[in-house]
């Protein structure tokens, strides 16, 4: 639910599996619309909830890839943001990357 209040009624939120969600932000526009989006995501998350009569909060890490038209598929495109995300996780919580294929490299 809190993803959902972060995004577009267009967009689509999905979960991947475990604790990996992506979503998927047509017509975005800029690299900024897209990292703000992605900073209302990791304020949300990260406030603070209550489950189980205990108070918790959860730290997020977002990777970030743009369809530029390079892409093979789909499949590479979810590759690339998650390559992005790996990278923001090393830097610590709360942290968003966007794909660069200068760091990330290209599809193995």
């Amino acid at each position: 639910m809190r993803l959902r209040k972060c995004v577009r009624e267009s967009d689509l939120v999905s979960r991947v599996g475990g604790d990996e969600f992506t979503l998927i932000l047509e017509d975005i526009g800029t690299t900024a619309a897209a990292e703000a989006v992605a900073v209302k995501v990791v304020d949300s998350l990260s406030a603070p909830f209550e489950k189980d009569g205990e108070v918790t909060s959860v730290g997020v890490s977002i990777g970030i890839a743009f369809f530029d038209g390079s892409e093979t598929d789909a499949e590479e495109l979810v590759v690339r943001a998650d390559r992005a995300m790996y990278r923001a996780k090393r830097s610590g919580k709360g942290t968003t990357k966007l794909y660069d294929p200068a760091i990330d490299g290209a599809r193995a």
